[in-house]
């Protein structure tokens, strides 16, 4: 039998080598529509909170741009909830 060592050695070194980096980046803003998923409120409702400055958003539109209407709203997770009065 014959045994390549050296292929075996660079098969080793390289398998103890290998590194797994996991992302460190916390999420800030997402989709109106991920937040709805997430917290269990409806989409109208989101949308509506938004709107009305109830939750801290903006729309952005297909370009990456932010636009007063016609855009894709994103919810900021780490704003707090605004109370208003009625």
């Amino acid at each position: 039998m014959d045994i390549n060592t050296k292929q075996m050695q660079a098969t080793i070194t390289h398998e103890v080598d290998v590194r797994v980096a996991l992302a460190t980046n916390q999420v800030t803003e997402v989709t109106a529509k991920k937040y709805a998923e997430v917290s269990g409120m409806s989409y109208t409702r989101v949308i509506h909170w938004c709107q009305q400055q109830i939750l801290q958003a903006r729309q952005i539109n297909k370009d990456g741009q932010q636009v007063n209407t016609g855009g894709t709203w994103f919810v900021d997770v780490k704003a707090p909830i605004l109370a208003k009065n009625s």
